[in-house]
């Protein structure tokens, strides 16, 4: 039997859009079984828009239009949304030419990102399908993983599994999958397909990595991540494991900051960015990012000195500028600057300098990029990374700003091994910026150590705290300095009020800052 698979990318709302896609590639392969995601036609997740009955109805046209598309003995799995009265599942729609059957999602995950019960209804059992006298069982995300719904197929006789989805992209997300797929290919002694969607959503990425085991639990197939991609193989006819590149973690990060910033650009209507380039690592990467992610002539790179910015970092900013052929300004914000002290002077009187006079100038930074985005209908990506944005090192309404935030769950530690890899291949980001301490530059002689621990031991704390949910004391008992620990929660808990206005970006941990992690701003339990 030859299957398609196709790992699609859809543009979430754009139902005509992702339909024409399907069908060109329907029409071009030469397959008796194509397999489309979780949601192919929506997109994923469409939130509230699921509550949207004519969106829905208008996806249950195109679902019935597939069947003008096939041939005679074809068939089209493919997820979206059954419609019933006022009840919605989680459906995977199989259409034939005369045909069309579903099976209804049965665990409706609702943890992390997920939160399908506030829109879907379970489903009661799993079926076993025929098809070309094949007996076809189809598992829709979740109900892969549920080892409790295995009792409706397990003494069923199954030529083949097929699993559709639309799963994030987090570290080590594959290895997970696969061995999954290993486990339950044991027990139903068939060849099984898992189908992933890619694209970036919002605050997330989907990274395809679709696959295929023989009943032997074999590799015999696996498509390349981030990467729309269309493939046909006879599954009866392949026996020896392909072999497979992979990927190492550095490059499976960047390349889902660059999808989901590409995404978020191109699904949005985005034509240009703006950056503030400060000659640090972070801004850096995010040009790096924006590079892969849009035509260069795009980009535009700002460096906004201050009495306070280096003559190096204008100097490796501009370098760097060079070596990725994009646009670059460096501007003097020093008349900016010296006009908000003075019209503040009177209100600042007997006032000792603080925090407040460095948040000016970064929130001159701010308003300089927001207006030079506006006035060309660009935005302004923001350089924020995870490791700032956990202990509120940052200043809201300064480099807080932008509509995309591509280093948002990345730690500083993980940035450094990014860049790193990056000039493996090439010398693309000047060795100045990487090695020289990080500093904001907001006051003489700054540095972030000054404020932070050594970000090895901050972003460690960050990780058991968020990413493992560990307390404090649990932490503690890790080696680190109980007054250390106690001060990076409090900071952590203290900052929510900043992340809340943050601007979205890829997740890429177990557990990311936005719609995973949901926690009071007014809160007085402080760990």
């Amino acid at each position: 039997m030859k299957v398609c698979l196709l790992q699609s990318n859809p543009i979430l709302g754009n139902l005509t859009q992702n339909f024409n896609w399907l069908k060109t590639q329907i029409k071009k392969q030469d397959a008796d079984l194509f397999i489309a995601p979780e949601m192919a036609l929506l997109g994923y997740p469409a939130d509230d828009l699921i509550s949207d009955n004519f969106f829905i109805e208008k996806q249950q046209v195109l679902l019935e239009k597939f069947k003008s598309v096939l041939k005679k003995n074809q068939m089209l799995i493919i997820g979206g949304v059954a419609l019933n009265k006022n009840e919605r599942s989680n459906s995977a729609f199989l259409i034939s030419k005369n045909n069309l059957i579903r099976q209804d999602k049965i665990n409706l995950p609702n943890y992390g990102v997920f939160d399908e019960k506030r829109y879907f209804e379970k489903g009661k059992k799993i079926e076993v399908f025929s098809f070309n006298n094949k007996k076809i069982l189809v598992l829709i995300c979740e109900d892969f993983w549920d080892k409790k719904i295995e009792k409706f197929y397990k003494d069923k006789k199954i030529d083949l599994c097929v699993v559709i989805n639309a799963s994030p992209f987090e570290i080590d997300k594959f290895s997970k999958r696969q061995a999954r797929a290993i486990e339950l290919t044991k027990k139903i002694k068939s060849p099984l397909i898992y189908l992933n969607m890619i694209g970036g959503q919002d605050d997330l990425v989907f990274d395809g990595e679709s696959f295929i085991l023989n009943k032997e639990n074999e590799l015999i197939l696996k498509l390349n991540p981030f990467r729309t991609e269309v493939k046909t193989i006879d599954i009866n006819k392949i026996n020896l494991t392909i072999a497979h590149k992979n990927n190492i973690e550095e490059e499976l990060i960047l390349n889902a900051c660059i999808l989901g910033t590409q995404d978020y650009l191109r699904k949005n209507k985005i034509n240009s960015v703006y950056i503030g380039l400060s000659g640090g690592v972070d801004s850096a990467l995010v040009a790096y990012i924006a590079s892969k992610a849009i035509p260069k002539d795009k980009i535009n790179c700002i460096m906004m000195r201050s009495k306070f910015t280096s003559k190096i970092s204008c100097e490796d900013a501009r370098k760097l500028a060079k070596n990725l052929g994009i646009r670059y300004k460096n501007k003097n914000i020093m008349p900016i600057i010296n006009t908000i002290n003075e019209s503040l002077a009177l209100d600042f009187k007997n006032k000792h300098p603080d925090v407040t006079e460095e948040n000016i100038q970064a929130r001159s930074r701010g308003l300089i990029l927001m207006a030079l985005a506006n006035k060309d209908k660009a935005v302004v990506l923001s350089t924020s990374n995870k490791s700032e944005c956990a202990v509120g090192y940052s200043t809201l309404y300064g480099d807080m700003v932008g509509a995309y935030a591509p280093l948002k769950d990345i730690s500083k530690t993980k940035i450094y091994k990014i860049v790193n890899y990056i000039n493996q291949k090439n010398k693309i980001i000047p060795q100045r910026i990487i090695s020289r301490p990080p500093t904001a530059e907001l006051r003489e002689n700054q540095k972030d150590q000054d404020t932070l621990p050594d970000y090895a031991i901050l972003d460690r704390i960050i990780e058991l705290f968020i990413d493992e949910g560990l307390n404090c004391q649990e932490i503690i008992k890790y080696g680190f300095k109980p007054q250390l620990v106690k001060k990076i929660v409090r900071l952590i808990l203290g900052s929510e009020f900043k992340r809340r206005q943050s601007p979205p970006g890829p997740k890429i941990s177990r557990k990311a800052f936005g719609r995973e992690r949901r926690f009071p701003i007014t809160n007085n339990y402080l760990g």
